[in-house]
This record gives C-alpha cells, sequence and structure tokens, in this order.
C-alpha cells in the first residue's frame, strides 16, 4: 500500500535516524539516577507534617538505601525478590541437570544404570520391592541382564 500522503516515508525524520542503532547505554540516566541514589532522603512526619532528613541509627539515610529498606519491608515478593538479587546476587534462571550419555565411558553407563535400578527397585521405607503390581507391557521382567552371564 503506498503512502497515501505522498512525503516519502521517513524522508522528513532522516536526521532523527540511529545510524550505528540504538545506543546500548545511556549514560547520563545512569549517572543522574546514581547521583539523587546518593542523596540524603527527606521523609514527612505523620504527626506534624514537618519533613526532614531520614536518620536511622545516627546517620542519614541515602535514597538508595531507603529503596532497598523499602523493598525489604515491602509484603510484595516481587521487590522482596529484588532486594535479595542485589544483597546476594542473581539466582540462575536455567539449571540443567541433564546427562551426555554420549560422553560418558561404558564403566561410566553401567553405573549409573545400576543405580538407577536400585533406586527403582528400592521401595519408600528402604526395602527392596518385586516391582510394580501391574507391570506394564514395557516392564514384564524380561529386560536382558546389565551382567554377562559366567
Amino acid at each position: 500500500m503506498s503512502n497515501p500522503t505522498g512525503k516519502g516515508g521517513f524522508g522528513e525524520r532522516k536526521q532523527q535516524i540511529w545510524r550505528k542503532g540504538r545506543p546500548k547505554e545511556f549514560n547520563a540516566l545512569r549517572d543522574l539516577a546514581q547521583a539523587i541514589s546518593q542523596e540524603v532522603a527527606i521523609g514527612r512526619d505523620k504527626e506534624t507534617g514537618v519533613t526532614s532528613d531520614i536518620i536511622i541509627a545516627g546517620h542519614r539515610v541515602t535514597v538508595a538505601e531507603k529503596i532497598l529498606r523499602d523493598w525489604a519491608r515491602s509484603g510484595d515478593w516481587q521487590r522482596q525478590k529484588g532486594f535479595i538479587e542485589i544483597a546476594f546476587g542473581k539466582v540462575p534462571d536455567e539449571v540443567n541437570v541433564g546427562f551426555n550419555f554420549a560422553k560418558m565411558t561404558d564403566a561410566q553407563l553401567t553405573k549409573f544404570i545400576e543405580g538407577a535400578l536400585a533406586a527403582v527397585g528400592a521401595g519408600i521405607d528402604g526395602s527392596a520391592t518385586a516391582g510394580p503390581a501391574n507391570p506394564t507391557p514395557m516392564d514384564n521382567g524380561d529386560l536382558p541382564s546389565l551382567h554377562p552371564a559366567g
């Protein structure tokens, strides 16, 4: 569909194009936020309505400290999670517990299978069981032995 105005699309805004792509960082905004975070926080007294510096344990509280304290005391789990991640680091989003069987040796594979079969054969209380009460066609006891005869 053609442009009904006949202006040619984005021609009038060519000077506003980011020729090297969108900036990955906006350092001026980050610098401003860091400067504000170091300022002394101001609070309002609920009884008198007077505003003054917030003082806790004899020191003036910064804006960043006030925000962190608010997050820590918040009933919102997302703010509490944000506080914990800032304090102790972000928890990895993905945990890979898969096995790469292609890189295992025959001895490692045998040990893995024996351990898995032992875990399946043990009951919840640790006692050995004879297997499932209702065997399925895939689990009818006809599985080959892992150990060579002899």
